[in-house]
C-alpha cells in the first residue's frame, strides 16, 4: 500500500507522562486496533528502555522534536514557559506528515478511549476537522492583537483530524511557525492560539464537527452518557495524579508489569521526598517561634 493511501496517529509526550502514553495506546488496541497505518510521537527525551516496552503494546515510531525557533524560547511569557515546553508546537508537524498520508489523527495523551473511534476516519470537506471550544482567540492570547477580531471561536486543541484535501499544508506550516515568533510574546494557549490566527490569515475556516460531548468530556466536569467515546482530562487533576479511573489505573498496572519507567509521583522516592520536606517545615516553624 503507498504511503498516501495510509492513516497517521500522532501525539507528543515528554518523558515524565510515558504511562499516559501506554494507556492511550492500551485503549487504542482494545477498542480501535486497526483505526491507523502507523503511529508517530514526538518526543524530548523518552528513553530507549521505554519506547521498547511501548512496543510490546503496538508498533510506534518515535522521533526526538527539535523546535526550530530556540531563540524564540527566550521571549515566551511566564505562563507558557512553566506550563508549557516547545513539545506544544510538534502537533505543527501533522502539516508536514500529510504529504505522505491520506489522513494524519493528531490526539492529547491525557485521554481515555471507553469505544470505538474508527468514525474519525470519515472525510471532511475543509481538509481540518476540529471539536468546538467556547474559548475565544481572545482567550488564547495575554493581550489584544490589532487586526484580529478577539471573538474568533476557537477549538479544542486535544484532538483533530487533517485531511489530504486540506488546501497547502506546508505554507499553514510556514505560517504558523513565523506566528509563533511574531507573537512569541502575547501567547498564552499558545499551540490554540497561532492555528486560529492562521486560520484568518489565510481565510480558513475548519469543519467544526468533532463533537464535544462524544470526544472531549471531561470525567468530572460533563454529564457522561454511553455515546461518550473519549474522556478528556484537560485541566488538573490528570488521571495519574489525583482524579480516580479504574480503567486507567488497570492500563497504568499493565505498563509496569511490562516494565515500563512508572509516574514519578508515585514512586517511593518522590513520596520520601515529599514526606522530607514536610518534616523540615515542621521543624522550621517550630524553631522560628
Amino acid at each position: 500500500m503507498n504511503n498516501q493511501s495510509k492513516t497517521l496517529l500522532l501525539l507528543t509526550v515528554p518523558p515524565k507522562h510515558i504511562s499516559a502514553l501506554a494507556s492511550v495506546l492500551l485503549d487504542l488496541k482494545k477498542f480501535s486496533p486497526n483505526l491507523v497505518d502507523k503511529i508517530l510521537v514526538y518526543h524530548d527525551g523518552i528513553s530507549l528502555h521505554d519506547q521498547k516496552c511501548i512496543n510490546k503494546i503496538v508498533p510506534v515510531e518515535f522521533a526526538e522534536y527539535t523546535f526550530p525557533q530556540s531563540d524564540t524560547v527566550k521571549r515566551f511569557n511566564t505562563t507558557v514557559s512553566q506550563y508549557f515546553s516547545p513539545l506544544v508546537f510538534a502537533r505543527f508537524e501533522a502539516f508536514q506528515l500529510i504529504d505522505d498520508y491520506s489522513l494524519v489523527i493528531y490526539s492529547d495523551y491525557d485521554i481515555l478511549i471507553r469505544q470505538d473511534i474508527s468514525d474519525l476516519l470519515s472525510p471532511c470537506s475543509s481538509g481540518f476537522r476540529v471539536i468546538p471550544s467556547t474559548t475565544t482567540l481572545g482567550d488564547c492570547l495575554t493581550q489584544e492583537i490589532e487586526g484580529y477580531k478577539m471573538t474568533t471561536k476557537t477549538f479544542s486543541g486535544g484532538l483533530f483530524t487533517l485531511h489530504k484535501n486540506f488546501p497547502n499544508p506546508k505554507l499553514f506550516y510556514r505560517i504558523c511557525h513565523s506566528l509563533i515568533n511574531e507573537y512569541a510574546e502575547l501567547l498564552y494557549i499558545p499551540d490554540i492560539a497561532v492555528m486560529v490566527i492562521a486560520w484568518i490569515k489565510c481565510n480558513f475556516t475548519p469543519d467544526f464537527t468533532l463533537d464535544h460531548h462524544t470526544y472531549c468530556s471531561h470525567p468530572q466536569k460533563d454529564v457522561l452518557s454511553e455515546d461518550v467515546k473519549i474522556l478528556h482530562c484537560y485541566g488538573q487533576p490528570k488521571f495519574w495524579n489525583g482524579l480516580y479511573c479504574e480503567q486507567w489505573e488497570e492500563n497504568y498496572k499493565t505498563w509496569i508489569n511490562l516494565g515500563g519507567t512508572p509516574y514519578f509521583e508515585r514512586t517511593y522516592q518522590y513520596k520520601l521526598t515529599e514526606f522530607s520536606k514536610k518534616i523540615y517545615r515542621r521543624f522550621k516553624s517550630f524553631f522560628l517561634k
